[in-house]
């Protein structure tokens, strides 16, 4: 079926003439650059008014979850999917659906993840270019497992899944000892003690039966 409108030619119009954006913009705190929003507005609020596109945005789904910053604040963490509307003056269209996240510790979360969602929006829709040759593909990171989580019931399911290995606390006393960092160490969902891998208070203790009662009957809280 041949696609038809005036989208179908504005898009390839605006890529023609849009250029490469660079990552100009510095985050400080994580050391990488980065093209902002309004760079992307920049380069191409002109091309959209010239060939007269313009996108409707509609959130279909908002997850929200609660992190803590390293000073012990309290961030507030939005994902949203974002499915977009490329329109054109004739009425065609094309429709796109971008994830967007966004973190605040106030109430600007939804914001930040909007913003990022149009962004990645316009940069795949009409594949502009940038000067830094660092591909995403380069990169590979160290993921310690998420140990902890608002509510008790995320505890619950840390322990039934390292039931076999779960160990009684030299601290606390309590049967919540669990590996950390993919076994290297230890660490207590209890008092957050941490422990070395050799530790004989660990090492030495009994390891506590799974009991049904630890388990969780949702998993409401844990995200």
């Amino acid at each position: 079926m041949e696609a038809k409108g005036a989208i179908y030619e504005a898009i390839p119009a605006i890529m023609a003439e849009v250029g490469a954006i660079g990552k100009d913009r510095k985050n400080t705190q994580q050391g990488y650059n980065f093209r902002g929003i309004d760079d992307v507005y920049a380069a191409l609020q002109g091309l959209l008014a010239k060939h007269k596109v313009f996108t409707v945005p509609e959130v279909l789904e908002d997850r929200m979850e609660e992190r803590q910053s390293r000073s012990g604040g309290a961030l507030i963490y939005r994902i949203l999917k974002i499915r977009y509307q490329v329109c054109a003056s004739d009425g065609s269209s094309v429709t796109a659906v971008v994830l967007g996240e966004g973190m605040d510790s106030g109430d600007k979360g939804s914001n930040k993840a909007m913003s990022v969602a149009h962004k990645y929006l316009f940069l795949q829709l009409f594949a502009i270019p940038t000067d830094d040759p660092k591909d995403p593909e380069n990169e590979s990171h160290d993921i310690e497992p998420k140990h902890t989580a608002k509510g008790g019931q995320a505890e619950a399911t840390v322990a039934r899944v390292f039931a076999d290995r779960m160990k009684v606390c030299p601290t606390c006393g309590e049967p919540k000892v669990m590996p950390s960092k993919y076994g290297k160490g230890w660490y207590c969902l209890a008092c957050k003690g941490k422990f070395a891998e050799d530790h004989p208070g660990v090492m030495n203790a009994a390891t506590p039966a799974p009991s049904d009662d630890d388990a969780p009957t949702s998993d409401k809280g844990l995200f």
